[in-house]
């Protein structure tokens, strides 16, 4: 049976063991720290690894630290692995996370 279940994201890099098929509903500042909803299988016998990037406004992509300069190829390349969740505000629009969800490999399949 499908449960909503709350993750906390930080800035950078996030794995998170989820059901094998879930959907993300949203992402949004709660009190101060940046959460994910979604509905999950808690009863799933074997999760997979979900990896969600928090970037901040005006950061490189992770696919772009590399060279350290922007390149249309290379952002063709990699937005199909990125996936875009959401923006969420901080502190009355002062602070800016975008949250992707990198696909490379997923452990899990979305619900649609």
């Amino acid at each position: 049976m499908n449960r909503i279940h709350k993750f906390v994201l930080k800035h950078g890099v996030n794995k998170i063991k989820m059901s094998r098929e879930y959907r993300i509903l949203n992402v949004q500042n709660q009190k101060g720290e940046l959460v994910l909803w979604a509905i999950v299988d808690p009863n799933d016998p074997a999760p997979g690894e979900c990896i969600f990037e928090v970037y901040m406004t005006g950061e490189l992509l992770t696919y772009q630290r590399f060279n350290n300069r922007f390149d249309w190829d290379e952002w063709d390349r990699g937005r199909e692995n990125m996936k875009y969740v959401g923006t969420v505000q901080f502190d009355d629009g002062r602070f800016v996370l975008h949250v992707f969800q990198n696909v490379t490999g997923i452990g899990a399949a979305f619900i649609d």
